[in-house]
């Protein structure tokens, strides 16, 4: 996974999107899809939840780390003013 993640340019946009959507998807176990459909809105930073809607239009809470959180910001660094309502 290192040599994955060390792939990712984070000092560009697209390289800190990578990287962490990468962690996201290792850390929480979602399906691509499911995170495809998530808004910034989602994701709690504060308590490291994100809200999904997963299968079915059945909608759970899993755990996010730290370290994906992280990431999350710095890539929502590069997009200014993203809304909760804008796709993660």
């Amino acid at each position: 996974m290192q040599r994955l993640l060390s792939t990712c340019n984070r000092r560009t946009a697209l390289g800190a999107r990578n990287y962490a959507m990468t962690l996201a998807l290792l850390d929480t176990g979602l399906r691509v899809t499911e995170f495809a459909g998530l808004r910034v809105g989602d994701v709690d930073m504060r308590n490291g939840m994100v809200v999904v809607v997963g299968k079915g239009q059945k909608q759970r809470q899993v755990r996010i780390g730290s370290k994906a959180r992280t990431a999350i910001l710095k890539m929502l660094a590069f997009r200014n003013g993203a809304k909760e309502t804008d796709p993660l």
